[in-house]
């Protein structure tokens, strides 16, 4: 499994990239806006650090979207695009699959929707462990029956575990095969961390 930054702040995604070994970046539009972090910038980054950089789409309807990405693409075609799972999200997802435009299905929260990710063409999947559990959804069972469902139908889509808050949300990813793991900047200094460890320091 690999380690994605959840953020667009620079420095966070810098110094993260200094320590631990990650491969990516996700954002979302609240991201960008907390941070100011404009697309050229993560061209910037994108091209510096080499990092695959997600970007998603704020239109909700399939025309608005469409040319959406193909304003993102412009400044770097290099960006995945990160598209909502809704049945525009599938329109324009197929426009730029005729393309071969690399795609990320995000805000996905059930197997009947990550399968229909992986059924269209997808390059990734974001299952968004956090907000499903709020919701009183056994997040275990589903990234079971996702990891389950894509291997019996030899799916190549990649499973993104996000809105990760907690280690064990981590740990979840790595039980059930998740490929990557989007985590937030101020999860990545307690990765290493555990009660134990600081005690064998002190003996």
């Amino acid at each position: 499994m690999r380690y994605f930054i959840d953020s667009a702040n620079l420095n966070d995604i810098k110094n993260i990239f200094n320590h631990l070994p990650v491969n990516g970046v996700t954002t979302n539009p609240t991201l960008l806006s907390k941070s100011n972090t404009t697309l050229i910038q993560l061209k910037e980054l994108n091209e510096l650090l080499n990092l695959q950089i997600h970007i998603q789409l704020q239109s909700t309807n399939a025309e608005a979207m469409y040319d959406e990405a193909q304003k993102i693409l412009a400044i770097n075609k290099n960006f995945v695009i990160k598209i909502p799972m809704t049945d525009q999200g599938l329109i324009v997802h197929k426009r730029l699959k005729q393309q071969n435009v690399t795609t990320n299905f995000t805000l996905c929260f059930s197997l009947h929707q990550a399968w229909l990710a992986a059924h269209s063409g997808a390059d990734y999947m974001s299952f968004f462990i956090g907000r499903t559990e709020d919701h009183g959804y056994n997040v275990s069972e589903i990234l079971f029956d996702i990891q389950s469902a894509y291997e019996q139908y030899q799916y190549k889509t990649k499973i993104i575990v996000a809105s990760i808050r907690t280690i064990e949300h981590i740990n979840a990813s790595i039980r059930f095969g998740a490929d990557i793991a989007t985590i937030p900047p101020v999860l990545f200094s307690k990765l290493c961390k555990h009660v134990l460890t600081q005690n064998g320091l002190i003996q």
